[in-house]
């Protein structure tokens, strides 16, 4: 079996290629604030999963921009994304932005978190069919300071999540499934997770010539894999897609 810290250098060239192109095409879809094309001179910090990680965790790796974080780490899909320096914005919006009273329009939210998913192609219908939808005001400026007025500040999450016992939302068995975060006033997107890779209607990073990628004495080890196919003992593609 391949072990978890097994990689190779042509591997991760090809995963980063892979997970470029794939931001390029997100950050196209959402109009993101973004300088594109983002190239490898753009990336100023990510990681790509060693090999032997991502086999048995389906998850690739995740690039930085200056602008934005973007995750492949749900069944070797895009899953996430987070504004850069996200803890300094939330600040700067908690410290200067808008004060609201404790109240805010529930519907409006979920309409631009639900607008953001579905932008990056997530399966919204197939969320709000299996899953409790919340919402609620991520910060307040009395929870942030310590200390003042209780004001919420307009950064809101909507959240989708399921549980086992089909009972009451947020339960002992509460699992998420997805969830978005949004700066109201400007429908500011600040981040978004896609947690189960069922709801994501984005096709996975295919890598092709595996065997050349890793080497042809790992592709057996493949075969321990059930998301993993070959093709007379030499791997074709990962994941298999034809």
């Amino acid at each position: 079996m391949i072990r978890d810290g097994y990689t190779t250098k042509a591997y991760q060239i090809e995963a980063l290629r892979l997970m470029i192109e794939e931001a390029n095409r997100v950050a196209v879809e959402l109009r993101l604030n973004e300088s594109l094309p983002i190239t490898r001179s753009n990336i100023v910090d990510g990681f790509v999963a060693p090999f032997g990680f991502a086999v048995t965790s389906r998850s690739v790796g995740r690039i930085g921009t200056t602008n934005y974080q973007y995750m492949m780490n749900a069944a070797e899909r895009f899953s996430g994304l987070v504004i850069a320096h996200y803890e300094i914005v939330c600040r700067d919006y908690t410290l200067n932005g808008p004060r609201l009273a404790n109240r805010f329009n529930s519907n409006q939210v979920y309409q631009m978190g639900a607008h953001w998913l579905r932008a990056a192609r997530m399966d919204v219908d197939a969320l709000n069919r299996d899953c409790y939808v919340t919402i609620k005001a991520s910060y307040s400026r009395n929870a942030y300071l310590g200390f003042g007025d209780s004001a919420v500040v307009p950064i809101y999450s909507v959240a989708w999540a399921t549980n086992e016992d089909k009972t009451e939302p947020f339960s002992h068995y509460y699992a998420s499934k997805a969830d978005v975060e949004v700066y109201a006033p400007t429908d500011t997107l600040l981040q978004f997770n896609v947690y189960d890779p069922k709801y994501i209607l984005r096709p996975p990073l295919v890598f092709t010539n595996l065997a050349d990628l890793v080497g042809g004495t790992n592709i057996l080890a493949l075969t321990n894999f059930p998301h993993y196919k070959t093709n007379n003992m030499k791997v074709v593609s990962w994941p298999y897609t034809h």
